[in-house]
């Protein structure tokens, strides 16, 4: 990974291809304080096991990708809305608790206004993907008047690597850290 060059030639702030814009400036800006060397980039690669959202949920017959955005059955992709695939995550993450209505509607639609109808639409539209109800498969609880509840058993693990066809690429996070903090 490249690195940002705190003197740049002509005395222009110049970026390195890919470098975040953001870390960038506040690179510049912390070196412009008369303190040479105080503060530096540290670069690490990135662990997506690690990552909460990077975790692969695994339910009956059904395993969720967070990060990938996908929901498998038997290793097949299953159609889902992007609304109702987030509705999934909320409630796999927390199974055995009765989610409220105001929360997932805070989590699926953030920033909108919607009503309660719109939230059992998705529900719905759920419970038909994952065949809840039928041949004794039970994945949702409705709690009457206080929310939804995830009722069969989640495991969690990491997710595997998607290959990507001979090439691998690996990916590295970047921050700006104090070398006395450090």
């Amino acid at each position: 990974m490249a690195t940002i060059d705190s003197a740049p030639a002509g005395g222009l702030r110049t970026q390195a291809p890919g470098c975040d814009a953001q870390l960038a400036d506040a690179f510049h800006r912390a070196r412009s304080n008369n303190k040479p060397g105080i503060w530096r980039q540290k670069i690490e690669p990135v662990d997506g096991a690690s990552d909460v959202a990077e975790r692969e949920l695994s339910f009956g017959p059904f395993r969720v990708l967070p990060a990938r955005r996908l929901l498998l059955e038997d290793d097949k992709p299953v159609q889902i809305s992007s609304r109702a695939l987030d509705l999934l995550i909320a409630l796999a993450r927390r199974p055995g608790e009765v989610v409220s209505k105001s929360e997932l509607i805070a989590k699926v639609w953030p920033h909108t206004i919607v009503v309660e109808g719109n939230l059992k639409l998705q529900v719905a539209a759920l419970r038909r993907a994952l065949a809840d109800g039928q041949t004794d498969n039970r994945y949702i609880s409705t709690v009457t008047g206080r929310g939804y509840c995830f009722v069969a058993s989640v495991s969690q693990s990491a997710a595997p690597a998607p290959r990507q066809g001979g090439t691998h690429r690996r990916e590295f996070r970047a921050t700006l850290c104090c070398r006395w903090c450090d």
